[in-house]
Formats: structure tokens, sequence, C-alpha cells
């Protein structure tokens, strides 16, 4: 039976059809308004079991029910029916080349988690703060391919990525409902990684006794190379057996902290665009190494 719930002062309707958990938000904090609505709801449920109530198989079936079968104002509103649809419709709303293609691959891979988590088929007004908090336990007990467990900061990402696709679902109306705030989402916990040092620093630190070999490589991981380090890491690797293309690409990437994506789209011209530099000497320094090398 069709029951009301009371989520963070708002409404809304349950039900469970066809083996399906269904629930619609009714936006509405007044209990008298609601209470009709779920009777509403209960005749025309009556009315759908016996067959005589026409439904639209494109258009989601308890705004159908609430409304008594007639077409739903919100024009595209409805159109969208699962989360899968969703992700699917968003990812495919980039126009090619708008973003990076690395950009695309990770968000493929959090869609990809989302509707194999979530839900794929799972209504969008059936993901609420439960939801959501299921879907942060299920995935912090999943293990990566290297064999740690999925990371916090790796599950915050991909709800960022379901957050702007329902962004984006409300603002072309193919939605209606509300994605609860993630501030009420609770992470598990995690060890702090080391701060940034330089390498004589770590030496020091690693030389004492007690680090296991997992403590000792999370502090060369979080290695700060100096200037003249990162000049001598620059020409060591122009020492290797390398294509000529990959010292220029270090320098530009440790004078510039640009992407490697921004690299490969850099051309030597760039380099006039700002007062003959890209930003400041340093990344000059890494454009006269680019120039050498497409010149040589």
């Amino acid at each position: 039976m069709p029951s009301l719930e009371n989520r963070n002062g708002k409404f809304r309707i349950v039900l469970r059809l066809e083996g399906r958990k269904l629930a619609r938000s009714l936006n509405t904090d007044d209990e008298r308004k609601a209470r009709l609505a779920l009777s509403r709801l209960e005749d025309n449920l009556h009315r759908y079991q016996l067959g005589t109530l026409p439904v639209d198989p494109d258009v989601d079936l308890v705004d159908q029910l609430l409304s008594g079968g007639q077409p739903v104002k919100r024009n595209l509103a409805t159109r969208v029916t699962s989360v899968g649809r969703l992700l699917d419709a968003f990812k495919a709303s980039f126009p090619e080349d708008s973003i990076e293609s690395t950009t695309k691959c990770t968000m493929g891979i959090h869609i990809k988690h989302l509707k194999r988590v979530l839900g794929s088929r799972t209504p969008p007004g059936e993901v609420g703060l439960e939801k959501l908090q299921e879907y942060i336990t299920n995935r912090s007990a999943e293990k990566t391919r290297s064999g740690t467990f999925v990371q916090p900061e790796t599950i915050k990402k991909e709800l960022a990525t379901l957050s702007s696709a329902w962004r984006w679902g409300k603002q072309a109306e193919l939605i209606s409902s509300e994605l609860p705030s993630k501030s009420l989402l609770r992470y598990p916990k995690t060890d702090e990684k080391p701060p940034f040092r330089t390498w004589r620093e770590i030496e020091r630190i690693v030389s004492r006794a007690g680090l296991s070999d997992e403590e000792i490589q999370q502090h060369w991981d979080c290695l700060f190379l100096d200037g003249a380090e990162v000049a001598e890491l620059v020409h060591d690797v122009g020492t290797l057996s390398a294509p000529p293309f990959l010292q220029p690409m270090i320098a530009f990437a440790a004078y510039t902290g640009a992407r490697r994506s921004e690299i490969l789209r850099c051309r030597v011209q760039d380099r006039f665009l700002v007062k003959n530099t890209v930003r400041g000497s340093l990344a000059k320094i890494a454009f006269d190494t680019c120039s050498r090398a497409r010149q040589a």
C-alpha cells in the first residue's frame, strides 16, 4: 500500500509496484495536501490495477498516478525515468572535443560505478540521503586493481559527477527531484598523507628505524624538488634514450605546472601571447627548451 514519508520537513509518497520501490516528492510540508495526494494516488492505482487507467509507457508511472493518467505538464521533466538514462544523457550532452579526452574517460568511469552501485534502473526520485550513504558504504568496501580499498576522495569525485548530472538534468527539465546535500553524507576515516618534504628531509626520516616499506613509499610519494633538483631532473631526462619531445615536456610540466593535455596542445608561437612569455621567466625557459627540441 502507498504511504507518506516526511523527509526533512517535506512529504513524499512511497509505494511498491511490480516488484519495484517507487517514490515521489510532493514538494509540500502541508500534511492535509499530502494526504489528499495520497488518496488520489490510491484511487488511480486501483484503476491502474484494474486496467481502466490509460497510461503512457514513456511517462513516469508515479506522475501519471498522481495526475489521474492525464498528460503531465512538466513537458520533458518525466522523460528520464532512471538514473542510468540521466547519466547517459548527461555524458552525451557534451559536444565533441568540448572537454579533454582524459576528463571524458574519467567521467565514464564514474558513471559506470554510479550505474552499477546505485542501480541503472533506479528512478531519480528514489535517490535520497539513505541511498547515497549506502553508495558510500558499498564503494568503500570494494577494492581497486592494486588491492587497496576505494578511497573516500575517489567516492567524492564520483558523487561530484552525479551532482553535475543532476544539476544539468534539472536545468534541462529532464528530472524534477532534488539531490540531497552532500554535506549530510559521512565518509570513512582515512590516514592523512605526509606533508611535502625535500629530498634531505625524507632521507632523514626514512633512515630512522621502525618505518614499514609502505610508510617509506608514502614519504617518497610526497617528495618536493627544489630548483636545482628540478634542473638536474630535466638534464637527466635528456640523457635517456627516449623520444626527443620527452625532455621539453618534462621541463614544461616542472616549470609551469601545466597538465599533459595543455602541453600537448601547446605551440611554440604561444609564448608570444603575453610579453614573449607564457607565465613568468620559468615558463620561458621551458618554451626555449621546446623550441630547441623542435628545431633539432
